[in-house]
């Protein structure tokens, strides 16, 4: 069946527009589930443009099922490992020796090493909470602002999503169809000196203007005993496992060779190298180094994963919400037309990517939500076919990005940080806010300027 849907380009445009506004007022008036938002929006755009009820079905069965295939085993054990690493203590010592070893005076250093290595398989919210303590130690020793460490540990936990194997760029690479691999490099390389801006400088900068007090319910924490049990390589060497794993499949592409040897060795890089497998593996090195090897039961890290997957259902939902969403917007032709519409401008996809995340972000606030749907619109343009593997994989770390960026208040984030901070509106506006945009602004400039050296 041919899935493109040929209608009056007016009417698919004001449809379009007609269904974003509904999505938008379901989401931030009625406060509706996002889940349900975007399918009944989907609806709308498919109904409105006059498509076919049976090409209707098939965008909401193909955006589920096409999207579920790609994430949903991904994000599922993706949550399990950070979850071990979270209940086993494993975090904890990561941080407590890089403190150790970097001292007083270069603790943000530390925390800022920390959160970038513990972001990447933790969810943001569970890290931020499991590092809290540890900036609210290291402000009580200085006698300086909570906020002068806060802001590099939330960058480099922030950064970090968009290192695979956190949920979103493998969400946006399966959307997109860009190299997982090759948006892995490049957002190792892009992260450090994103950090150094939005996180130590501005973090200096913040503190100093702002002095916020460590909240007298964490100055007595205690830690657990059981937590140096385990070193600080093993913990390192299991983080990176999955990181390492992926990029070996994307580095044995590389290699030209007509040998059956390299041949076979390639085949088993890119087995292994597959997200879910990378995670299978990492998953299973953690069971055994975290927990079983330090006396833990059995049933204790079945609990601890399985309680690390409470979060899941939503994010796969909603995921797959979007999914729906993308493919409506293809069939009935919308893609087709926005994205001649691009071409008009004459502006850069990167550019174009990163307008859209961020309208979406702060219209909607879940950063989950506004990657899907920036990932899905972009999916439908013609134009996403015909970018090089390195300026699809830019273009999908910048969805990344521009989906986290400029928080506010329709963003549970920004709550989370005002309350563990103890903060008012005002200044939590002057430090989250402040930060999520300046770290967006700065990653995307430096993404763009990749771009100028990429086809």
């Amino acid at each position: 069946m041919d899935t493109t849907f040929v209608a009056d380009p007016t009417r698919l445009v004001i449809v379009a527009l007609l269904g974003l506004a509904l999505l938008l007022f379901l989401i931030i008036k009625l406060k509706l589930h996002s889940l349900i938002s975007i399918l009944i929006a989907a609806a709308f755009i498919g109904f409105g443009s006059g498509m076919p009820l049976d090409m209707i079905l098939k965008a909401y069965s193909t955006g589920i099922s096409n999207t579920l295939g790609s994430i949903a085993l991904i994000v599922g054990l993706g949550s399990m490992f950070g979850g071990l690493l979270a209940a086993t203590g494993a975090a904890e010592v990561l941080a407590n020796t890089l403190i150790g070893k970097f001292g007083e005076k270069r603790a943000v250093f530390a925390i800022g090493i920390t959160s970038l290595l513990v972001g990447i398989p933790v969810f943001y919210d569970a890290a931020f909470i499991i590092l809290l303590p540890l900036v609210f130690q290291v402000a009580k020793q200085t006698g300086k602002s909570v906020l002068a460490f806060t802001i590099p540990m939330i960058a480099g936990i922030g950064l970090s999503q968009m290192i695979a194997p956190t949920p979103g760029p493998i969400l946006i690479s399966g959307q997109l169809g860009a190299n997982l691999g090759i948006m892995t490099l490049i957002a190792i390389i892009v992260v450090i000196p994103s950090w150094i801006v939005s996180g130590y400088f501005l973090g200096k900068v913040v503190g100093n203007k702002i002095f916020v007090p460590v909240p007298e319910t964490f100055l007595s924490s205690e830690k657990d005993s059981n937590i140096k049990s385990v070193s600080f390589s093993t913990v390192l060497l299991i983080i990176m496992s999955p990181i390492l794993l992926i990029l070996l499949n994307t580095g044995s592409a590389m290699i030209q060779s007509d040998s059956d040897g390299i041949a076979a060795i390639k085949e088993i890089c890119k087995f292994i190298g597959q997200p879910f497998v990378a995670l299978t593996i990492a998953n299973i090195l953690a069971i055994y180094f975290l927990g079983i090897r330090r006396g833990f039961k059995a049933e204790q890290i079945e609990k601890m994963m399985t309680k690390a997957l409470n979060p899941v259902a939503v994010i796969i939902l909603v995921t797959a919400g979007g999914g729906v969403l993308r493919y409506m917007l293809e069939y009935s032709g919308t893609g087709t037309l926005i994205g001649d519409f691009v071409s008009g401008l004459n502006m850069p996809m990167i550019v174009v990517a990163f307008v859209i995340a961020v309208a979406l972000r702060i219209s909607v606030g879940s950063a989950i939500v506004s990657m899907t749907m920036t990932a899905g619109i972009l999916a439908a343009m013609p134009q996403t076919a015909t970018l090089s593997p390195t300026y699809l994989a830019l273009v999908g770390l910048v969805i990344a990005n521009g989906a986290s960026s400029f928080s506010i208040v329709n963003d549970s984030g920004f709550w989370m940080f005002k309350e563990y901070l103890n903060l008012d509106i005002k200044s939590t506006f002057k430090s989250w806010t402040v930060f999520t945009g300046v770290s967006a602004l700065v990653t995307f400039f430096i993404l763009l300027f990749i771009s100028f050296f990429v086809s």
